[in-house]
């Protein structure tokens, strides 16, 4: 869920409730307090925080970005510089025409600085049209595939509402507005064999307790709430993004705020906390690859042994980037994932080595797509990997407002075909 108009205050803002805890002790959040010097000028200490940041997210590029501007607002151009070069080494890129970025304009080494960036731009394009939405004001953050009737399912953030298209093309809402208690729909997914559909849900400072959350759990077949998995705002805050399914219908979903992957066994039909808060750092996209589970979080990718729950932040080569992601996908051994926390913001696939604890190599399935505009999440098909492209969440506030509606654009779905990711994972 992304809702500022940069990443790093929107960053900061989804991290505000965040406590980190070392040695079992609470300190202050150096996210909200990042957000809170720079907007002060108080660059000295706006650079102790990004400090303290990089070593949360070392590899993240949004956050690298602003790293670099924090060694040159505080007139230290080498390890700005330093910071640049470690962003084009992944194949990201900076605005260095940014004000503050000033201190660099007449370094000798910038020239070199931007060529290896501009490298970074190149357009990629394998997506074509999937479908359209004629609501603008949707603000979709989730999508989910049907695969044995062939309907999608979208989320409205606006709305609060689920609608479903079906295999026919006909638009319809299969919730109406604020239905059965519905906040924001985030990440969705369908359960074709018991044929449920499953929605994270949050709240924002639209609702009593900003901070709950609930798993909500529909019926396909007479479109009613079968149960809602409900948690407050206290004693810490909830953020329940995204899930996936296990196929004895076991239900695993992130926690974003608390740092939590939590669980809703089919036994037991009751949440419960699989993997403790604070572990992760803003877990977010989530995909089940046998008894593995994979969890994207601002520091990269982790793979998690179901049995155990043993953890490992899967291993890459240093060119390769995997923090941000959002929506995250299995298939054929290897990772698809909507990376939205890059810049340049891209659709991209790992492949994993033979033991899945490796990235061996990413593949750019798009990116610099002209649509785009926070792409967030995806649902894999028959014909191909559909995905939201641009969601338009920076329309939106804290209070659930669209700021500038006339602004809006038709909400698109791209798709990638299949043959373009299946070509990528044999390579």
């Amino acid at each position: 869920m992304k809702k500022k108009l940069h990443f790093l205050a929107l960053f900061l803002l989804l991290h505000s409730l965040v406590i980190f805890r070392v040695s079992g002790q609470q300190q202050a959040d150096p996210f909200a307090a990042a957000s809170l010097t720079y907007r002060n000028k108080d660059y000295a200490k706006f650079l102790e925080n990004m400090l303290l940041i990089s070593k949360i997210a070392p590899d993240n590029v949004g956050l690298l970005e602003f790293l670099a501007k924090a060694y040159a607002l505080n007139h230290q151009p080498e390890q700005a510089l330093e910071v640049l070069r470690a962003i084009a080494a992944l194949g990201g890129v900076a605005n260095l025409g940014h004000n503050d970025f000033s201190s660099l304009k007449d370094h000798a080494a910038l020239p070199a600085l931007e060529a290896a960036l501009q490298k970074n731009r190149t357009v990629v394009n394998k997506s074509v049209l999937g479908f359209t939405l004629g609501e603008k004001d949707l603000i979709p953050e989730g999508i989910a595939f049907d695969q044995q009737s062939g309907d999608f399912y979208l989320g409205s953030i606006y709305k609060r509402k689920i609608i479903r298209l079906s295999a026919s093309g006909k638009k319809a809402d299969f919730t109406a507005p604020q239905q059965d208690g519905m906040m924001n729909p985030l990440g969705l997914k369908v359960d074709a064999v018991r044929r449920h559909l499953w929605v994270c849900v949050s709240s924002d400072e639209r609702d009593k307790e900003n901070g709950a959350a609930a798993i909500f759990k529909y019926s396909l077949r007479t479109g009613k709430l079968i149960n809602k998995y409900e948690v407050g705002n206290q004693p810490q805050a909830h953020l329940f993004n995204d899930l996936d399914i296990q196929p004895n219908g076991d239900v695993y979903f992130t926690d974003s705020l608390s740092g939590a992957v939590h669980k809703i066994s089919v036994a037991t039909d009751r949440r419960e906390e699989f993997i403790a808060a604070g572990t992760f750092t803003y877990p977010n996209g989530i995909a089940l690859a046998g008894k593995f589970l994979y969890v994207a979080d601002e520091r990269g990718i982790h793979r998690i042994e179901i049995a155990n729950k043993k953890i490992q932040t899967l291993r890459r080569p240093n060119h390769i980037a995997l923090a941000g992601m959002d929506g995250l996908y299995w298939h054929n051994h290897t990772l698809i994932g909507v990376q939205n926390g890059f810049n340049p913001e891209r659709i991209v696939q790992i492949k994993l080595n033979p033991a899945g604890d490796q990235a061996v190599s990413l593949t750019l399935l798009e990116m610099l797509n002209p649509w785009f505009l926070i792409p967030t999440t995806g649902a894999l098909a028959a014909d191909g990997f559909y995905y939201i492209a641009n969601s338009q969440l920076r329309a939106i506030n804290g209070k659930g407002e669209i700021t500038s509606p006339e602004k809006l654009a038709e909400i698109v779905i791209l798709k990638i075909p299949q043959a373009a990711y299946t070509v990528a994972a044999k390579q």
